[in-house]
């Protein structure tokens, strides 16, 4: 049990280490709009688990937060540590294929 304790607490640190270094990414092309949205999904199921199944009624949601929220929901039943891991795998994909403005 110490392993698995042990691995969460280095996925953890290293999920919190690549927020940071997206949160300060200049990136030398737009990420496309699936992709931003994949990132965001990753980020809320591994901070928050499992969107919410129904908003109430008396809450409109924008276009672009319905599409949060569906993408958000395509990460069901992933745990904090699968959504932690990949996040970091989906942000390197994408700072490889976005680059970087120097």
């Amino acid at each position: 049990e110490s392993t698995s304790t042990a691995n969460r607490n280095t996925i953890a640190s290293e999920f919190r280490v690549k927020i940071a270094q997206m949160k300060s990414w200049k990136p030398a092309a737009t990420p496309s709009n699936r992709d931003r949205l994949e990132l965001y999904a990753l980020h809320k199921q591994a901070v928050s688990s499992d969107a919410p199944t129904t908003i109430p009624t008396t809450k409109t949601l924008s276009p672009a937060e319905k599409a949060k929220l569906s993408a958000w929901r395509t990460k069901r039943g992933l745990s904090q540590s699968q959504a932690m891991t990949a996040y970091i795998l989906e942000a390197d994909r994408q700072l490889l294929v976005y680059g970087t403005l120097s």
